[in-house]
């Protein structure tokens, strides 16, 4: 028994050391968000709005609730520090800050930094370890759930497209003649999303697909979240 034993544990240390030796192929981006992944739980509230600092929990709260978390361990500014090119080509955000109050004009997503974002995620995704390891940690704050939910108003998108179009073109409009309101998000929206399974979270993911096909990253943002919810079914 004591020698199974024994033989247990050196199988285990041969698997880490072998992930140990993958991590090290990563490049910086892929070793940050490797490192991001293993160390949720140590990641504390850290408000970033401006007059808004209630906390959802890291579990329950939506994308922005989830950067306010994330931020403590791998902010947007390391992000774009460890990058030779930006992250938003336009809009109100700089290379050192996000800017959240701004009423008329948003982040349009640099198409390189989505596209090599999804090859480093797939790439570290390609490690069946690293997914086993970090996946009671990936569902015990709620991302697979977030994503899920992501991929299913995509989904409201596609199959209603004339609708998206006359949505995305008021938004368009009025954010041009600066006519667009604070709450519009809420009400300018197909009829599904304010039926009661969406509420309080479909809208803001149908109008980030909205502002996603704007700056034309709408699919390759919808490819790396089906590449994680694969990679962690």
């Amino acid at each position: 028994m004591r020698t199974k034993k024994y033989l247990i544990i050196i199988i285990f240390f041969i698997s880490l050391s072998s992930f140990v030796a993958i991590k090290n192929e990563y490049n910086k981006i892929q070793e940050k968000l490797a490192f991001l992944v293993e160390n949720l739980d140590n990641a504390t509230f850290d408000p970033v709005r401006v007059g808004w600092q209630h906390d959802y929990g890291f579990a329950g709260g939506g994308v922005l609730n989830k950067y306010e978390y994330i931020r403590t361990l791998f902010s947007y500014e390391d992000f774009q520090a460890l990058l030779h090119y930006p992250i938003y080509l336009s809009g109100p955000h700089t290379k050192n800050a996000l800017n959240l109050n701004s009423e008329y004009t948003f982040g349009h997503y640099n198409p390189k930094f989505v596209s090599e974002l999804r090859n480093d995620i797939k790439e570290i995704l390609s490690n069946e370890y690293f997914v086993k390891y970090t996946k009671p940690t990936i569902e015990k704050y709620g991302f697979l759930d977030l994503l899920a939910n992501y991929k299913s108003v995509y989904n409201i998108t596609i199959n209603q497209p004339k609708e998206f179009e006359e949505i995305k073109n008021q938004y368009i409009n009025e954010i041009e003649q600066q006519s667009w309101q604070e709450g519009s998000y809420r009400s300018v929206l197909p009829e599904i999303i304010q039926t009661s399974p969406y509420w309080n979270w479909g809208e803001t993911c149908y109008h980030f697909w909205v502002r996603r096909d704007i700056d034309n990253t709408k699919e390759t943002w919808i490819g790396m979240i089906n590449d994680i919810l694969n990679a962690y079914k």
